[in-house]
């Protein structure tokens, strides 16, 4: 525990200070003048511990501040306290008195966390020492029942903490402690497999006023925006100007190995902005489910001309080509294709740009409604002779587009050098038919690509059930747009449109836990996010640095070509470490709250609108949403539905009341704008 001491520190709930002894021997004596000792014990109460008197008077001879009659619930009004912060505050074993009482303990850990917060540093620690099964959490072996815990978590989430690291607690390492206090007498107690939960501030998860549109400026005008998607808008901000975000390294990256495998001039178009056709939205993969009007996000042109009652300028979003937002009297609301590049085709130019893109979509833990896209506009040949053999040139595009698939699988593969991952193909062929159809033109389904976990051993072409496989994700698809106009005139290439989510992408290859964690504004996960290309030399290159890397640890090798190193990357001399970033709550709250309700008769019930407004309110916290029941009423004829929604935060301090207020709110919102009866 020692070696977590940085600054001022503090100790409250000493027994016989013998703890407080032992930790100062291990410490340098520089750091003594700046350690707190403190005990809820008066003078005399203290006597009743043999050692306390010279536990005492060694600490003071050091340096330390001993005081007594110092309750730790109160920290923030004891006149010793209350003026001061510490870096560190150290209680271990806590404990209410007399026989075991969970109630009292929960509500002595709940007390003391909201009065150690307001004399705690910003970045400061807590390190709360518990025995075996008090904490709750999974690192207790065996975990007790939640209800048989002091539920330490959920205690410090109360007061805006998070659990961020548990290390084991060895009495045996400190050289005079002895454990006392027991029932509140000079008794020892049990430490073995005591574990000691450090927990730091996090920002707290939010509960807005309401689920109203969000006024926003875009150049010269005002638009109404939904609240999700106003605060998607400040992340893409916030993620746009932070290029080293694993998100801009995967599309570096990306980028670097696609000029190594193929022969056409590659043309970066670089970031899009979230307002462009590319960006704004996008068709739902289930569109029977909503209607026109519900189906995309759109921002409406608000009528306030005073820009006093707006509240953020994002005009710095848009880009010089998105003038219809900052001229046209109209709402922002287009259709999303990414088989669309501004320019004519060329035969030898492959573009490829990437961007934030809106897709409606269902709640799991696992699906962003918002996600950053990579798409490459590839043109491939398929022959020039082929005369009016519609065979033929069946035939061709099929080998054309299956070689690009791979291709695009390759440099994939590349990517994922030294991670557990591999890359897959599904649907991996094309059968044109009815090409010569009324359609001018036609989309083709090449194929769809998976990253799966190489221990899996499935083979290339396996059905992925995206459902139930949690270890295979689907990244991104390839498409082929065929142009009736092709055949009659007897052109001698198509495009292949491949697109990729950066976000699902970026996850596999740095083994980033939670793709929630992409959009995470805590700076421990921007902190790690920019010590990415530290990891090792190699996987430096792999990821991102391109050859240098390698070349600079092979210093007395020939130098390598930027495609060669991949393969060096791969030969056992070169391995690297795996580099996980974990969210910064080692076990996040979860809370559970169910939600019924009549559907209105007269109204068809959507799924997605549902969902939008359970985002509008809660963001990304409520992370499943689960349909238990749904029957029809014989005598009236309406139809209730269950949910259950499930709340947690990855990088948030989440608590059951916070939870609880969501919960409510949801349940408002979603009464007064689907005109649903509430049960």
């Amino acid at each position: 525990m020692e070696k977590l001491i940085k600054g001022n520190t503090l100790l409250v709930g000493e027994g016989d200070f013998s703890f407080a002894v032992s930790m100062v021997e291990k410490l340098p004596g520089k750091k003594c003048t700046c350690i707190t000792a403190t005990s809820l014990e008066t003078s005399e109460s203290i006597q009743k511990h043999q050692y306390a008197a010279k536990n005492i008077d060694s600490l003071k001879e050091k340096g330390v501040t001993v005081r007594l009659d110092t309750d730790a619930t109160q920290l923030h009004i004891n006149p010793l306290t209350r003026d001061e912060k510490f870096s560190s505050i150290i209680f271990n074993f806590p404990h209410a008195g007399g026989k075991s009482n969970h109630k009292k303990n929960r509500k002595l850990l709940n007390d003391f966390f909201a009065s150690a917060v307001q004399v705690l540093e910003g970045e400061g620690q807590i390190k709360m020492t518990l025995c075996k099964g008090q904490g709750g959490t999974p690192a207790d072996q065996p975990m007790r029942a939640w209800h048989d815990s002091w539920q330490v978590v959920s205690m410090a989430a109360n007061s805006g903490l998070i659990l961020t690291n548990i290390v084991p607690f060895n009495a045996d390492d400190y050289r005079v402690y002895t454990s006392t206090g027991f029932r509140s007498l000079d008794k020892g107690f049990n430490t073995e497999n005591a574990l000691t939960h450090v927990f730091e501030m996090a920002k707290p998860v939010k509960v807005p006023g309401g689920a109203d549109e969000v006024k926003i400026k875009l150049g010269n005008n005002i638009f109404l925006c939904q609240p999700y998607i106003y605060r998607k808008l400040l992340q893409i901000r916030s993620i746009n100007s932070n290029m080293s975000h694993p998100i801009h390294r995967v599309y570096r990256r990306f980028l670097k190995c696609l000029t190594c495998n193929t022969t056409n001039k590659v043309e970066n178009r670089g970031l899009q902005s979230p307002f462009k056709e590319y960006a704004t939205r996008v068709p739902s993969c289930d569109a029977g489910l909503m209607s026109d009007e519900d189906s995309y996000y759109k921002l409406i042109k608000s009528d306030v001309t005073d820009f006093k009652e707006v509240g953020d300028d994002l005009s710095d979003l848009i880009d010089e080509t998105d003038n219809e937002i900052i001229k046209d009297d109209k709402d922002v609301s287009k259709d999303w294709n990414p088989l669309v590049f501004a320019g004519p085709d060329d035969p030898e130019i492959l573009r490829i740009k990437y961007g934030p893109v809106y897709k409606p979509c269902d709640i799991s833990l696992n699906q962003s409604l918002v996600s950053y896209i990579m798409t490459l506009a590839w043109p491939v040949s398929i022959g020039s002779d082929n005369g009016d053999d519609l065979e033929l040139v069946k035939e061709n595009l099929a080998k054309t587009a299956n070689e690009v698939a791979h291709k695009v699988k390759h440099i994939l593969d590349d990517m994922m050098v030294n991670t557990r991952w591999k890359v897959d193909l599904t649907n991996g062929h094309v059968e044109f038919i009815q090409i010569l159809s009324e359609d001018l033109e036609k989309v083709f389904d090449v194929a769809d690509i998976y990253i799966c976990d190489k221990t899996l051993n499935l083979s290339e072409g396996t059905v992925h059930n995206k459902s139930k496989d949690q270890e295979s994700v689907k990244v991104g698809d390839c498409k082929l747009k065929f142009v009736r106009d092709n055949l009659v005139s007897k052109s001698s290439f198509v495009t292949v449109f491949c697109t990729i989510d950066l976000c699902k992408l970026a996850c596999s290859i740095y083994s980033i836990e939670n793709e929630k964690l992409m959009w995470s504004e805590d700076t421990r996960v921007l902190g790690m996010f920019s010590q990415l290309d530290l990891v090792s030399p190699v996987h430096s290159f792999v990821l991102e640095n391109g050859l240098q890397a390698v070349n600079e640890s092979t210093q007395s090798e020939p130098k390598l070509s930027e495609c060669e190193a991949a393969d060096v990357a791969r030969s056992s001399k070169f391995q690297c470490k795996d580099f996980g970033i974990k969210s910064p709550s080692l076990y996040p709250m979860t809370f559970i709250h169910d939600m019924s309700f009549w559907e209105n008769k007269n109204l068809p019930f959507c799924m997605f609108k549902y969902c939008d407004i359970i985002r509008d309110v809660a963001g990304d916290c409520v992370i499943g949403l689960e349909l238990l029941d749904t029957y029809t009423e014989l005598v009236s004829g309406k139809t209730s539905r269950c949910y259950r929604l499930t709340f947690q935060s990855a990088d948030k301090v989440l608590s059951y009341d916070t939870s609880w207020r969501l919960q409510s709110l949801i349940r408002l919102e979603v009464e007064k704008k689907m005109k649903i009866e509430l049960r």
